[in-house]
């Protein structure tokens, strides 16, 4: 089944339309791979929602602010992508790889951190995956023709970069920023707290679900 061509007028929502070659397994698996920013986009506000913890709004916002600078950066440079790609946009940098490379050292740098609270099999797995990730979609728009390795590169090392800075103000500015933050009544009316400081937010969670049921039962 065919889709038709697009008309005078029409243009394509790029965020989660990705182009492979029919009958190619990998390239299917790959676009699908490459559509992970847009997931993982969707799992922060979901944990925002269902956590309401000032640390997720605050590396949710940085991941925001470094599409801002990517859009910024190719309207600056303009340079195009690579000639066989399925997009009319600018390329440098690649926004995907930029993204996942934000994402992958952010929650490396946070997650290492937590190594006296967590166990090592779950930091260190996590982490792990965390990179695979970041190297599959990078590889994706390779592979899909979206972009130069040049333009990946460049992308993914920005976002490492952002991703590093970004955590460094976390770690100055956190204890001070996310209590006060708490603090105020609108982050008290939708119930946004600081959660930065525990030790191990499992525990936490489980130990304060099991005293509001016992004194629910007494």
């Amino acid at each position: 089944m065919g889709v038709r061509p697009l008309v005078e007028g029409e243009k394509l929502l790029s965020l989660t339309a990705v182009v492979y070659q029919r009958g190619d397994t990998a390239g299917q698996l790959l676009a699908a791979i490459s559509l992970l920013p847009l997931v993982l986009v969707v799992g922060l506000a979901t944990c925002i929602l269902c956590r309401r913890e000032v640390h997720t709004c605050f590396f949710l916002l940085g991941q925001l602010l470094t599409e801002l600078l990517n859009k910024a950066l190719k309207e600056t440079l303009r340079q195009p992508r690579p000639a066989d790609a399925p997009a009319d946009d600018y390329g440098m940098p690649s926004s995907h790889s930029q993204f996942m490379g934000f994402f992958a050292a952010y929650y490396c740098s946070f997650a290492l951190s937590r190594l006296g609270h967590h166990s090592r099999l779950e930091v260190v797995g996590s982490c792990l995956m965390s990179c695979a990730a970041a190297l599959a979609v990078c590889y994706s728009r390779i592979y899909l023709s979206y972009h130069t390795v040049g333009q990946v590169f460049a992308g993914s090392g920005l976002g490492i970069a952002c991703g590093l800075l970004w955590r460094c103000l976390a770690v100055a500015v956190g204890p001070r920023l996310f209590p006060a933050i708490e603090g105020t009544g609108w982050a008290r009316r939708f119930h946004l707290h600081d959660a930065s400081t525990v030790d191990n937010v499992f525990v936490s969670a489980a130990g304060a679900a099991r005293q509001a049921r016992a004194r629910k039962r007494s």
